[in-house]
């Protein structure tokens, strides 16, 4: 499951095939802001929905593609990165962010060789936060450290793996392509439960 990062070229050209065509599809999905005057036509035809998810994928893949490669925002994804294995991926944007004054959060985002996108999060939570978003899913039942909540929420083209132990929250995400919803997943949900498993080791050696 890993992609050499000299193949970059070869993944760039068909991403960019794949962009040109989501946003060929894009434009008659009705979200683009309405113009100050009416047209004076009104064209029908056929529309296939977007996501903004898509959206955003087809524009930032091709866009991270151009330039260098992106380095992990910070020393924790850094060590992430090294203690999942995510180090053979193509590293397409990484930042970090404050939620509050005390609870940051951290992301990056991995180009897989099908093109599907590994997003990898974590943040500092208060306890008194709802977190029904744990409620969503499957729960997660073996092979994870004691007193950790996890759930396997698959829907809509992505499978995410979301744990929370203590106040850390971490996630890793595996979104399909744009425009292929309906493809089998490029990596298996066992997989993707995996990487969230060596996130947390991860994010709490040596706590």
């Amino acid at each position: 499951m890993t992609i050499s990062r000299t193949l970059k070229a070869v993944v760039f050209g068909a991403v960019l095939a794949l962009g040109g065509a989501v946003a060929a599809v894009a434009s008659g999905d009705g979200e683009a802001p309405e113009p100050e005057v009416a047209p004076a036509e009104i064209v029908i035809g056929n529309s296939v929905d977007v996501v903004e998810e898509e959206h955003f994928l087809s524009y930032i893949i091709p866009e991270s593609l151009k330039e260098p490669e992106k380095a992990a925002a910070t020393e924790t994804m850094r060590g992430v990165e090294r203690d999942a294995g995510l180090e053979d991926f193509w590293l397409i944007s990484s930042k970090t962010e404050m939620l509050t004054e005390s609870h940051r959060r951290d992301e990056a985002l991995y180009l897989l060789p099908g093109q599907s996108v590994l997003r990898v999060w974590w943040q500092q939570i208060d306890l008194s936060w709802d977190l029904s978003i744990l409620d969503e899913g499957e729960r997660a039942q073996t092979g994870w450290t004691k007193g950790t909540t996890a759930t396997v929420i698959d829907k809509g083209g992505h499978i995410q793996v979301i744990f929370v132990q203590d106040e850390i929250m971490g996630s890793v995400v595996l979104e399909k392509p744009p425009g292929h919803k309906n493809d089998p997943y490029e990596i298996s949900p066992n997989e993707v439960e995996d990487l969230a498993k060596k996130m947390l080791a991860s994010l709490t050696a040596g706590a």
